[in-house]
């Protein structure tokens, strides 16, 4: 039963990518580029919360999230191109990547409407 959940992934994955028309050894490159890129560049948390240890767990979800994401996806691809078979260990990291690219994206439109709420407190305020 997970052989054949397995095989239909990497089917649709297949078309998706080949209708795209670009190897998974360049969506590796592209990947570990763009976590390159995300690890220099820091995305910094806006609103500070009034915990210190949600602080503490935004500014590294901030930090890595997106970063460990990106090189979680490009080492499934990395791994998809150098054996041209899928096996749970694949899809494992490429879900775990989703699930950290999403938790990072979440935490970040939170963080942004926080934000946006304090400006019109303060702006209501004056």
């Amino acid at each position: 039963m997970a052989e054949v959940i397995l095989y239909n992934m990497k089917i649709i994955l297949d078309i998706v990518l080949a209708f795209l028309g670009i190897s998974y050894l360049y969506w590796t490159i592209l990947a570990v580029i763009v976590a390159l890129i995300f690890y220099i560049v820091n995305v910094s948390p806006l609103a500070i919360p009034k915990n210190p240890n949600k602080w503490i767990i935004k500014k590294y979800i901030f930090h890595y999230a997106h970063c460990t994401a990106f090189l979680a996806i490009g080492w499934m691809f990395y791994k998809l191109w150098k054996n041209n078979s899928s096996n749970w260990f694949t899809w494992f990291l490429g879900s775990i990547g989703i699930i950290l690219f999403g938790v990072f994206i979440v935490t970040l439109i939170l963080d942004r409407i926080h934000i946006k709420k304090l400006k019109e407190s303060n702006s209501q305020k004056n």
